[in-house]
């Protein structure tokens, strides 16, 4: 098997686990800088519980886990970060190596090319109002309904695709939370709602929204197409490797 050294010359894997867009006072070793090509750059909100980030900026969960896991099996150095949803797309149709999750384990050929999994499974939920007696397995809530979902989520496909009336979103838990109580659409469909939220929107989460599973699903890691054309081999080895880890 191709080993992959790291830019320390050791075998030990080494990670850092950083915020990427409006981080404060976070200093980042120079061995870790950005250039270096050794080091794997990977992405995730920090918003489900497969990979969350934590009031002191760890982010843990079962995906984290298994992409430990991987790496450490591979010798790879890999730098975590956190993104916002709404980049994820930007992430994967780069050209440069890296890798997002969550993402669904779904989709054709071409799709399936670029995941790698499973890495834990989700639930999407229906967020509504307490006091809305819509019920969201119903026509009459498919017909009429208005209905949004996180900036960059995938949902935003699938809402257009099965024809709900869809509202444009927000990468901001806060103005999505707002959007729903102020009665600018009926219902979010999302995993988590207001993890990142402020700590007053998250009260009236609280007091005044339900949640509502609409379905379970596994996610994997998305390589982006950098990824695909610059280490076909890793990837090979990276799914391999992934499927002896729990």
């Amino acid at each position: 098997m191709k080993m992959y050294p790291s830019s320390l010359n050791t075998i030990k894997k080494k990670v850092i686990t950083c915020l990427v867009a409006g981080a404060i006072g976070l200093l980042i070793p120079s061995s870790f800088a950005y250039g270096d090509e050794d080091v794997l750059r990977v992405y995730t909100h920090g918003e489900t519980s497969v990979g969350y980030k934590n009031a002191d900026g760890t982010i843990t969960g079962e995906a984290v886990d298994k992409l430990s896991c991987a790496m450490g099996k591979l010798n790879q150095d890999y730098h975590l970060s956190i993104a916002p949803l709404s980049r994820a797309r930007s992430i994967t149709d780069s050209d440069k190596p890296s890798i997002w999750f969550p993402s669904s384990f779904e989709g054709d050929r071409a799709r399936l090319e670029h995941l790698a999994g499973p890495a834990g499974n989700l639930v999407f939920n229906w967020h509504m109002r307490k006091d809305s007696d819509l019920d969201p397995k119903s026509e009459d809530f498919h017909k009429n309904a208005t209905v949004t979902t996180f900036s960059g989520s995938r949902m935003i496909g699938w809402l257009k695709e099965n024809n709900y009336n869809y509202i444009v979103g927000s990468a901001d838990p806060n103005r999505l939370v707002y959007m729903l109580l102020s009665k600018q659409v009926d219902a979010i469909l999302s995993v988590q709602l207001g993890e990142s939220a402020s700590p007053s929107v998250k009260k009236q989460i609280k007091e005044g929204i339900k949640h509502i599973t609409h379905s379970e699903f596994q996610t994997a890691f998305h390589f982006s197409d950098g990824m695909l054309k610059s280490r076909p081999e890793f990837v090979k080895q990276f799914r391999e490797a992934l499927q002896t880890c729990s």
